[in-house]
């Protein structure tokens, strides 16, 4: 390039003009429809009633549009958009006009989506971290009120009334009333139970404000009164909790849409095909730390929701729990009752949640803090991560409703942590890890092969293989027998060199093998996954290839010690005197 052009093209460059985006308004001023973007051919709008409607490029008719101004239609017929005849009369107006200047204002607005951005019933954090309550027709943010529409970053669109917040919270007294209410249950650890029930009605009223929102399980037989529970939970949220009897994700989501309100699902029992209950459970599981989650549509267009509901359930059993599930909710058992149920008083009981509402809400700091001296003190005490955030909001919650709302000493939580030993002594115990799960689900299954009339465990059939004790008397055990019979499930037992040099006994796992496959089926673990699991135990290494029955196979050995092939007897023991 000549030094010429050079200087041309930086003069050319100096003398340059900022390039402005040209600004339209589409729509005339004063416009009652407020366009908010679109993607992918849906526009969106907030309309007069402040209900968030979305359209697609091809339904912005006539009717369409009519439906979108609601009662305020006669803008229409009004300014540029009115159809006159030669005396200036006018007859109607120019819906092609309206569609083309409403869809070019959304996409003036930009890209757009529900997502993150709108905020239906219930309780929010602003951009400043304080809670808004959406109560359907009105906000309340900082003891002022609002109409429903757009608020800073996010959409509140109208919907239908629910509960208010009181004027002032419960006092400890009327909050003691529902306790003892409560606790006329036959509940199976009556001096916990009806303290962690009375913890998720003060957490699920806030629940979309929480960093955790608690799961609960109510289980119990005919009679022991679960419907009356539910009903006595229905009145204190007084329409602010959604009563789901549809089961399926998708009819979850046609109730919650946006909202951030708790969900009670009754009657969710095991079935032949747990699919679609898991499919709930998991939606309840994302729900507990706001997961995103995909939501189709019949018309092939998908979207994104964040759950931030708390749920609660109850049945009479409850069906196969996956780990990551278990650890995820507080199950309380109820025993048989007699006598005549209670009468609840739905009005009384309504004001009383709206008091409690309140009291979560002017106690909503405390109540943090709270939380984290709890979770300090669970943790010391033996739970594990997930059970310090489930039991920490519950037990916080419930002391805040219970007490003035003061920040806790640490003799208060310490006296909530010895109420809830007998369940971290329980929890410990169920709530395995999945890796563990997965150990404990081929060491219990049967090996499909008869020896001495009888069929065997694959477990008991490696602690033989292992010179262990087992079902066989030690005269007639035969570790290279049993090494041979569990091969055939891509399992052997040899010695291997430890990180201090001894030889000790470790179990190889094929990570591919028809046995294992068979096994494993009807799981998560199945089609190879169960390897995943083995390497997450302790002293698991990969190895290259291992014969297995005549056949070799890329595997992972791991210390026997290291396995639950047999039962801790002193956590059996420790569980046994907690639940006496």
């Amino acid at each position: 390039m000549s030094e010429e052009n050079k200087k041309a093209i930086a003069a050319a460059i100096k003398n340059a003009k900022t390039l402005r985006k040209k600004s339209r308004n589409f729509l005339p001023d004063g416009c009652p429809v407020v366009p908010l973007g679109t993607k992918d051919g849906l526009y969106y709008y907030i309309t007069p009633l402040s209900q968030l409607r979305c359209l697609k490029d091809k339904d912005h008719g006539a009717k369409q549009i009519l439906s979108l101004f609601e009662m305020e239609s006669s803008f229409l017929q009004s300014g540029r958009y009115a159809r006159t005849n030669a005396k200036g009369e006018v007859t109607g107006w120019y819906s092609d006009e309206v569609a083309r200047d409403l869809m070019a204002s959304c996409a003036q607005e930009g890209i757009w989506e529900p997502g993150d951005k709108v905020r239906g019933a219930g309780a929010w954090r602003n951009d400043d971290g304080n809670i808004v309550i959406h109560c359907g027709d009105v906000i309340f943010e900082n003891n002022k009120e609002f109409k429903p529409g757009i608020h800073g970053s996010f959409v509140y669109p109208s919907e239908p009334k629910r509960q208010r917040p009181a004027l002032i919270g419960a006092a400890p007294g009327e909050v003691n009333e529902l306790l003892e209410l409560i606790k006329t249950w036959n509940w199976s650890r009556p001096d916990l139970d009806p303290f962690l029930l009375l913890g998720w009605i003060g957490a699920a009223s806030i629940g979309g404000a929480l960093k955790w929102r608690p799961l609960m399980w109510v289980t119990g037989d005919k009679g022991t009164g679960k419907s009356t529970l539910q009903d006595l939970i229905t009145a204190v949220f007084a329409g602010s909790l959604l009563a789901v009897s549809d089961t399926t994700p998708a009819g979850i989501w046609q109730s919650v849409k946006y909202s951030s309100l708790p969900v009670a699902l009754d009657e969710i029992e095991p079935e032949d095909d747990n699919k679609k209950v898991q499919a709930v459970i998991k939606l309840a599981r994302q729900a507990c730390s706001g997961g995103v989650v995909l939501r189709g549509s019949s018309d092939g267009q998908a979207g994104t929701f964040k759950a931030m509901n708390c749920y609660f359930f109850s049945s009479i059993l409850i069906p196969p729990l996956l780990p990551q599930d278990r650890s995820r909710m507080a199950i309380l058992d109820l025993g048989h009752i007699g006598g005549k149920p209670p009468v609840i008083n739905h009005k009384h009981f309504g004001e009383l949640g709206a008091k409690i509402l309140r009291k979560m809400l002017d106690c909503f700091n405390t109540f943090t803090d709270n939380i984290e001296i709890l979770r300090g003190k669970l943790s010391a005490a033996g739970l594990d991560s997930r059970g310090c955030d489930q039991f920490g909001v519950l037990l916080a919650a419930a002391d805040i409703l219970l007490t003035n709302g003061d920040v806790m000493d640490s003799d208060s939580a310490s006296i909530w942590v010895e109420r809830i030993k007998p369940l971290i002594a329980q929890e410990k115990y169920e709530n395995v890890s999945d890796h563990t799960a997965c150990a404990e689900h081929l060491f219990t299954s049967f090996a499909d092969i008869y020896k001495d009339g009888a069929k065997r465990t694959i477990g008991d059939w490696i602690a033989e293989a292992a010179g262990l004790d087992c079902s066989r008397a030690a005269a007639n055990a035969d570790p290279q027998q049993a090494n041979k019979i569990i091969s055939t499930y891509g399992l052997r037992v040899e010695k291997v060199k430890s990180c201090r040099g001894e030889e000790i006994p470790a179990l190889f796992v094929a990570s591919r093998h028809q046995g294992l496959a068979k096994v494993y089926e009807n799981t998560h673990w199945r089609q190879g996954v169960w390897i995943q699991a083995f390497r997450r135990f302790p002293g698991a290494t990969n190895y290259n290839t291992k014969r297995f029955n005549g056949v070799a196979a890329k595997c992972v050995y791991v210390p026997l010690d290291n396995l639950p092939l047999h039962p801790d007897v002193d956590e059996v023991v420790a569980l046994m005197n907690a639940t006496a």
